[in-house]
Parts: C-alpha cells; structure tokens; sequence
C-alpha cells in the first residue's frame, strides 16, 4: 500500500502555518444565553478561561454555534435546532489577550436587548454606539454581533439542509462582521442550544473545530461527554409549550466543571429580573467566574489541541479531453484525477474545492474581454467526502445534463481500469457535487475571489451552458487551484487547462505559479469539435500535458460508451508512483531523484497495522529506531492515544471503549511520518 511521507521539514513548517497560539490558549465556556425578554434581544454570555496560571489568555478564532447536531446525538437534522452557518471571533489582535474571568456578551446589533430595567443595559447601547461595536467595562467586554468586525461568520455550514452537513470545514470564507441569526435559538419542543468548539478549519487546517462546552435544552437534546469539558442538558418545566422568550444560566456549580453538570444549569422566561447579560446570574455563580479568573488555582482547563491535518494528500486535476458537442451543444469536459508530487505514492487523493471554468481570458494576452470565451461564473468541487479521497487515475466528467444528447449517465463507471464519475450539471442543478459562484469572472472582471474581501457565496451548480459554455469559434476549459475558501485564502492559480481558436492565441499559457500550463490549438473551430490528449508513448513528465502537439481534435462523439476514457499511457503514469505533477502552492515539481528518495524512506520504515477494522486492541508495527511517535485521532482532529516506542517496533492500543467510526494513525520516525486509517467497530 502507498503510503504519504512527510520529511521533517515540511511537517515543521505545515504545523507551523494552522494559526498555533502566539500567547497562553484560553477556552471559552458558556455562561449565559436568552432568546430575549418577550423573544426580543437575543443574547450569548461567554466565560473566558486559563490553561494554565497566566491570567490573560488567547481565544482567537474560536466557534460559536447553537446545536449542530452534537447535542442530539447525530448529524445535523432540520428540527433539531440546526441553523445554517456559525459565529467566529476573528484572528485579530483584539482577542489575543483577553483576561480569565472575562464575560464575553455576543449580542444582536440589530435587536438588541433593550428592556427598560435589564442589567448593563447602558453598556450593551455603548457598545453598540461605538465605532467597533464594543465596549468593555467591569469584567466583560459587550460585542455588538452585525457591527463588530471581531467576529466573523460563515453562512453555509453547518447545515440541516439537504444534503445535511453539521461540519464546520470548507464551504465558504468567513465573512466580518458577523450575522447573529446563525446562531437563532429554536422556539420548538425539541430543543437547541449554545456551543463553543475550538479553533480549526484555517489556514489548511481542516482538522479541529473540536466541541468545547455548552448547554442544551429540549426533548430531543442529550449531554455531551467525551469533548472538551462537555456539555450539560437542562431539565426545564412540563408546563412549557414553547422556548420562545425563554433565558438559560448556569446558576449552581463552583468546581471547575460546573458547565457541564446538567443540575447547574436553569431555565427560566427571559425577563429584566431573569436575565443578567454581563454580570454573574447567581451568588454560586460568582464565585465560580471568580475562580475562573484567579491565578495560581485550580481552575486551569485543558487546552484545546492544535490538531494535525487530517486530510487525505493532496491531488491535482487535469483536462483531458473537451467537446462542444455535435450540435454545438451537448457539451462535455474530461478530467483526469493525478497525485502531485508529495503524494505521489498515494492511492487516493483530495481534489475538494478545485477551480473549474473555461477560458476567462487566460489563454488570450489581452486577458479577459468580450469575445474570448468568458462565460460569467464558475465552477467549485464540493468540500464534501466523495471529493476528499478519490482514487488516483480516475476522472470527472462534467457535463450539459440539460442538453444531454448523448446519453451521458449519472453517478459512477468503470472505463479503462478507472472509476468514471459522471456530474450532470442541470437546470434546476440538483447535484451538491460541484457548486457555482454567479457573478466571477466575467468579461469585465477575470476575478475568482469576491474584490471586496467578502465571502464568495457558492450555491449548487444550477446550469453548465450559462457557465461555462464552449462556444463553436474558440474558447477553453481550464481547471485551478483551491482558493477563495477559509482553508485557502489565495487567488486560484491556473493548474492546467487546454485551448482552441484564434482567440486564444498563439502560444500555450505558461502558468505564474510554476504549475503545468496549458496548450493553446490555433485551428478553425466550429460545432461538432472535441480535443483529447491524444499522447501514446511512454511518459516520463507531466510537460506532455502543456505541449499542444500531444492534442489532437475529433469529430463529437454521438454516444456515450468511451466519454471518460483518456490514454492509456496517462493512467499508467498516474499511477506509477513516480509522478512529477507539481503540488498548488509549489513552486515547482519534485525532481525525480527526490521521488527514488522517498521510496527508499517508505521501504525503510514501512507500516502494519492489524487488526482493520479493529474491535479490542490495534496493534501497529514498524521498523524500530531510537525515536518513533505514535498518534490516533478521531474525525474531529482529537489525539485519542499516544504512545512512544523508541527502540521498540510495534505499539498496541486498546479501542474497545472507543465510539466506532473512522480514525486517523500517525507513525512519526526519523523524520518521516506515515498515515493511514483505521475503522473500530462495534
């Protein structure tokens, strides 16, 4: 089996790019949410916490949410108090040092609590009044969620839509200020409630995000365990009909766990002698804030773990065949799914959040115009799980599924020895494999990220011809680098992508970021035209694939038995292991000799692991050597055991407790580190 290798290096300097603390990590534990007296001014009280004796704390980019699932024990559900989206305070200097014992009051900008009578009331109107949208005074700092740019939000995920996703990775960039709404308390019988999870899903660091502390209430809501200091139920009176206008406090309770204790907590109807936005709700509850924020005790919480990527490696995309179509519709476009070069030895690969659009301009000097193949908008790979681990050497076929003349199928196929998956991109666009962002680029703006720094709002995709349309006298397809999202930020940059027409120009373009490049075809175009890799020899370097001579041009075909197929000697590149495709974000390609040098590290330190699935002990082997790390995670990023096994070869770690469901391994060695996956069972 392939394995991935990391030198020890490159791990040092990914590990140091996911965001770690510049000061003492803090925690975030709920204190405090109401949904307003008379269901007015909504409201959520945070309680800042130490890892350790220091007295002030770092709590960038921690998660705020309401239930998302974790309290009723499963995904994400529509009535169990799932609303789109989720609060982030910002990676910015303004919570980087906030004392412990702080009260933390998220509010709605735009209904505010304003009961005459509540407590702190002129507070919360200062914060409001204020140029940021905050305002700190005795203890607590007041946030006016809607106007303050310290906190973000993110308007996809999680969701209880269709499909349900209750993560918090992917989907689109967080936007500032943030939207209070996503985090609306439910007024059902079933329940909601108030989370914080720890930081995650930034800066490639799509592990984390991992729950915290929160509180729950309702018939359908449990306890958390297991995660953070967990999360407590709250029992609330038989009498109520609904939760609207209702207030929840952690009222009992001065150990350091209180939060999570489900006795503690209370609900009560949200009125101006109820509720307490800023200040201690109880005389209990003041001497545990109190505690909180005393050095030197206790009180010191555990620190959320900066988790390791838990992603499959990276992969690359690259376009192998398009047609217009032999009406000059019906259009198609061939991908080949490849390893880049770290990744080179991998099996499966991740191809999620992959750019996919037509020429826009890239492939003419003059850039993007009338005339030059710009169909308004793109195309986005889905973060979801088909895209996170594809099998090397399959390919995508993206097509008009509302002019589909040929008879292309939907889902998944065998051609050639490799997996076809088949994507009908139609009107209304029911496919939540591949999404669209409407308004870039266009003819007047070769644009992929929002210019204002706005999140890009992708939908599912809804047309292709609208798209990215191939037209008869000259156009392209070309496909891009991740970008544009929260895990990565950047501009996509051009990968790969092919040409034809006079307007295309004259040469292939060579791409800024070290990447592949593109062939450019000058012939005459018209309707019924495809191009397709058409290389057969043997090949040694990805450059085949930016030399136009090694494309050739059919007629379209008229059925659909080999849409999906590419050469033959492609595919056995791809899968070869030795691969020279260059990583996005390299600046360029792994010599070979880097390449014979990482297979002599994986023949070295190879690794079993058995039983899999597991259900009692997992045993995992390994060459000996005087320095070797192992880890476990969960799917959430949490180290779930470790042990060292210096001068040993094999380490065996009991699961039979473990929750069943798939984790991650890591054997770190001599500067090396291999993955993998396990599946514990019942």
């Amino acid at each position: 089996m392939k394995k991935l290798i990391l030198s020890a290096a490159a791990a040092a300097a990914l590990f140091a790019s996911t965001g770690s603390f510049a000061q003492t990590p803090g925690v975030l534990l709920v204190n405090e949410f109401s949904k307003g007296t008379g269901n007015v001014g909504p409201y959520i009280e945070l309680l800042v916490g130490s890892t350790s004796a220091a007295t002030s704390v770092d709590v960038r980019n921690w998660i705020v949410d309401d239930n998302s699932g974790v309290f009723n024990g499963g995904p994400a559900q529509a009535g169990k108090g799932i609303t789109t989206g989720h609060l982030m305070l910002v990676n910015d200097a303004f919570w980087s040092n906030v004392p412990a014992g702080t009260l933390i009051l998220l509010f709605d900008n735009s209904a505010a609590p304003a009961a005459a009578g509540l407590p702190n009331l002129a507070n919360i109107a200062a914060a409001q009044a204020s140029a940021d949208g905050t305002f700190s005074a005795s203890g607590a700092i007041y946030v006016a969620v809607g106007k303050s740019p310290y906190v973000a939000y993110k308007s996809n995920l999680p969701t209880a839509s269709s499909p349900a996703n209750n993560g918090y990775c992917g989907g689109n960039a967080y936007q500032a200020p943030g939207l209070f709404n996503v985090t609306a308390l439910a007024q059902e019988l079933t329940g909601d409630g108030i989370q914080t999870r720890c930081p995650g899903c930034k800066d490639n660091l799509q592990g984390g995000a991992s729950f915290y502390s929160g509180a729950a209430f309702g018939s359908a809501m449990s306890a958390v365990t297991g995660s953070g200091i967990g999360g407590a139920k709250i029992t609330t009176s038989a009498s109520y009909t609904t939760f609207a206008g209702k207030v929840f406090k952690l009222t009992a309770g001065t150990a350091s766990g209180a939060p999570a204790v489900n006795a503690n907590w209370t609900a009560d109807t949200a009125t101006v002698s109820t509720q307490t936005p800023g200040a201690q709700n109880s005389t209990a509850n003041g001497t545990f804030i109190a505690s909180v924020a005393t050095a030197g005790t206790s009180f010191r919480y555990t620190a959320c773990t900066q988790p390791d990527p838990m992603t499959e490696p990276k992969g690359a995309l690259v376009v192998t065949e398009i047609s217009n179509g032999p009406s000059g519709e019906c259009e198609y476009v061939v991908l080949a799914v490849a390893p880049c070069s770290s990744s080179a030895l991998e099996e499966n690969v991740d191809v999620r959040g992959w750019i996919l659009d037509d020429n826009n301009g890239v492939f003419n000097p003059a850039g993007a115009g009338t005339s030059r193949g710009i169909t308004t908008g793109h195309f986005r790979l889905a973060f979801n799980a088909k895209w996170a681990a594809v099998p090397v050497g399959s390919s995508i076929v993206l097509y008009n599924g509302a002019d589909n003349c040929i008879g292309l199928p939907t889902g998944t196929a065998t051609i050639g020895g490799h997996n076809v998956y088949y994507i009908d991109v139609n009107s209304p666009g029911t496919n939540a494999d591949i999404e669209r962002y409407n308004s870039f680029p266009s003819s007047a703006n070769g644009n992929y990220c929002n210019p204002n720094g706005l999140n890009t709002p992708y939908a599912i995709a809804t047309a292709y011809s609208s798209t990215v349309g191939l037209g008869n006298s000259g156009d392209g397809f070309q496909v891009r680098c991740p970008g544009c999202n929260d895990m990565n930020n950047a501009a996509p940059d051009f990968y790969h992508g092919i040409a034809y027409g006079t307007n295309s120009g004259a040469n292939a373009f060579a791409s800024a970021a070290g990447l592949i490049g593109g062939p450019a075809l000058n012939f005459t175009a018209g309707s019924n035209h495809r191009i397709l890799f058409k290389f057969t020899g043997a090949i040694s370097s990805s450059s085949v694939l930016a030399n136009p001579a090694n494309f050739d041009t059919a007629a379209a075909l008229t059925s659909p038995a080999t849409v999906g197929d590419y050469s033959a000697s492609l595919f056995n590149y791809l899968t070869s292991g030795s691969v020279d495709f260059p990583c996005c974000g390299a600046a360029q390609a792994r010599p070979a000799v880097q390449q014979e040098a990482a297979k002599a590290i994986l023949n070295a330190t190879d690794v079993k692991v058995y039983p899999n699935p597991v259900k009692a002990v997992l045993n995992i082997e390994f060459p000996a050597a005087q320095e070797v790390a192992v880890k476990l995670f969960d799917m959430n990023g949490r180290i779930v055991a470790e042990q060292s096994a210096n001068g040993k070869n094999k380490v065996s770690i009991n699961v039979a407790g473990f929750t069943p469901g798939l984790y991650f391994y890591q054997v770190i060695s001599n500067g090396a580190v291999q993955s993998g996956k396990v599946t514990v069972g019942k």
